[in-house]
């Protein structure tokens, strides 16, 4: 389904239909459609993690600089899957674990300075909202090439755009839609339950809503072990 395809499906099942005088006579006008359906096919990835990307140089692709240790991410990428360093000097692709603050202190507290002090190669990423950090040095030319899963390249814009995820899909994003519209307060269309409903219906597809500060603590997959303690 396309963009013009999408809003005339909410149009048929929300019932907010032309009556004779063209947009005037809309509850919902095609601007808030447009947002809320882009909003739902984000919310959609994320919660069913349905783009993954492993090629495009734009998002999975960070040249290094000497001296740097912290890289913007591709404003599309929001869990990366795997993550390596590809040298410059054309040895094989090496992997970098990603790990947290935390355990880097506890593992060594001067790994802030590893590109200074002891010229330690890059070993470790910390990834955060819209950034990495590498822990140790890089060379000349070196790149961080990742996996990831994304969000859509671009918004939907024209009425022959179509979401970025699989057709199976569509449908849903119009519940979202319908959601937002029966939850706005003092319009025509507010009917909680009817928007609670399509809430339910939308979940019922693409999962449970991705708490951030969740998504923060299980983006690092980190064994646990049980230590024995000597008195």
């Amino acid at each position: 389904m396309n963009l013009e395809e999408l809003i005339r499906s909410f149009r048929a099942l929300s019932r907010d239909k032309y009556k004779g005088n063209g947009q005037t006579d809309l509850l919902t006008l095609d601007e808030d459609l447009k947002e809320w359906l882009n909003e739902a096919q984000d919310e959609a990835c994320v919660r069913a993690r349905l783009i993954r990307e492993e090629s495009l140089a734009e998002v999975c692709r960070i040249p290094l600089t000497v001296g740097t240790h912290t890289y913007a991410l591709h404003p599309s990428v929001y869990e990366i899957i795997n993550i390596g360093l590809l040298p410059g000097n054309g040895m094989p692709r090496r992997d970098l674990e990603l790990r947290t603050r935390e355990w880097l202190d506890a593992y060594d507290c001067g790994w802030r300075d590893w590109d200074t002090r002891g010229r330690i190669p890059a070993q470790f990423v910390i990834q955060d909202d819209t950034s990495i950090r590498i822990a140790g040095y890089s060379e000349l030319d070196d790149q961080v090439v990742l996996e990831c899963y994304r969000m859509p390249l671009a918004p939907m814009v024209d009425d022959t755009d179509v979401p970025e995820i699989h057709r199976a899909h569509h449908r849903y994003l119009v519940q979202w839609a319908l959601h937002r519209a029966f939850g706005v307060p003092d319009s025509d269309l507010f009917d909680p339950d009817r928007s609670e409903k399509a809430n339910r219906e939308f979940t019922a597809h693409f999962g449970l809503p991705v708490d951030a500060d969740l998504r923060r603590t299980t983006r690092i997959d980190v064994p646990h072990h049980t230590t024995q303690s000597i008195v």
